[in-house]
């Protein structure tokens, strides 16, 4: 009974710990990912897949086991939180009246102007960024929370990817509990 309260305990533990280290590790790359122009580093998903791979690297310092099952547990709580926070951070932003698609569009526009296009491709690029101008300038909180979920569907796609390879790359197996009562003397019989 004593080998069940124990595997029990630490199994509960371990659970806490996963969630404790997915909860703050998600949150901290939900701030980065809230504040303007930082965010930006996320090109190729970078900070998701980070987020999930340093999630589960304290997990494994403060654990004594890693097993992939709980890297993709880690990685899917991490990803979820940090969705959440960073587009909680957008939401807030917008209604102290800081448009981020607007500005990123523009700034995207700026860049491409100074570009030397074929005048057919230029004419094309102007009409697109025209029409995402004109969506950005009419974007509401609604069109934000229906963004929200594909974006938070990424992350917890792409910070689950970082934490399987955290898993792979740290993964230790449970240490065995003997069942055998170390002051009884084995029989060779």
């Amino acid at each position: 009974m004593e080998n069940f309260t124990n595997s029990h305990e630490t199994r509960v533990n371990s659970r806490d710990l996963q969630i404790r280290t997915s909860i703050i590790t998600g949150v901290i790359a939900g701030i980065i990912l809230g504040i303007p122009y930082v965010n930006i580093i996320n090109c190729c998903f970078l900070v998701f897949i980070l987020s999930g791979f340093f999630a589960v690297f304290i997990y494994n310092r403060k654990s004594d086991s890693l097993r992939i099952p709980d890297s993709l547990i880690i990685g899917v709580i991490t990803g979820f939180t940090c969705g959440l926070v960073s587009k909680a951070i957008e939401i807030v932003l917008y209604l102290l009246g800081y448009n981020q698609q607007l500005h990123y569009t523009e700034m995207m526009m700026s860049f491409f102007e100074n570009m030397e296009l074929p005048p057919e491709a230029a004419v094309r690029m102007n009409e697109q960024f025209n029409e995402a101008l004109e969506m950005a300038r009419n974007m509401s909180v609604a069109d934000i929370l229906k963004n929200s979920l594909m974006f938070i569907i990424l992350a917890i796609v792409f910070t689950t990817l970082g934490s399987l390879i955290g898993g792979l790359i740290f993964k230790k197996e449970p240490e065995a509990v003997s069942d055998a009562n170390p002051d009884e003397e084995e029989n060779p019989e």
